[in-house]
């Protein structure tokens, strides 16, 4: 079984901003995808996977369900409609593995910045402001 931990790297941009505060919800939102794309795979835990093999599993699984419509999602709503009793148990697992795969990558691989960074993250595409459309 793959020990897990709520410690986190410490990371801090050159700037000296952490990372974790620089890009608020980044973590999260890609430990979610990660989970997603974990609960598709044929990872289980019995396996008892090491955090370069569940990311290993993460990468081919994204890639499979960027083929499907609906991608890992429509597939984990397919499962669960046909296995809800199992689901509460895997979801959990996919989630602790797929976070303490993160936090290893994290802490074997640290994000690099430029000298000069100290901008928090902003989103690739705009976010309308409340009642501004997008054109």
């Amino acid at each position: 079984m793959i020990a897990t931990t709520t410690a986190r790297p410490s990371l801090t941009a050159s700037a000296g901003t952490p990372v974790h505060e620089a890009c608020h919800g980044l973590r999260e939102h890609t430990v979610r995808i990660w989970t997603q794309a974990l609960y598709c795979s044929p990872l289980r835990p019995s396996d008892r996977p090491t955090p370069h093999t569940v990311c290993q599993a993460i990468v081919e699984q994204l890639t499979a369900c960027s083929r499907v419509p609906g991608g890992c999602t429509a597939l984990i709503a397919q499962d669960v409609g046909d296995y809800p009793t199992g689901f509460p148990e895997r979801i959990a697992w996919c989630q602790r593995t797929a976070d303490h795969a993160y936090t290893v990558l994290l802490t074997l691989h640290p994000p690099q910045f430029p000298e000069d960074w100290t901008a928090p993250c902003r989103p690739l595409v705009p976010v309308p402001r409340s009642g501004q459309a997008l054109h």
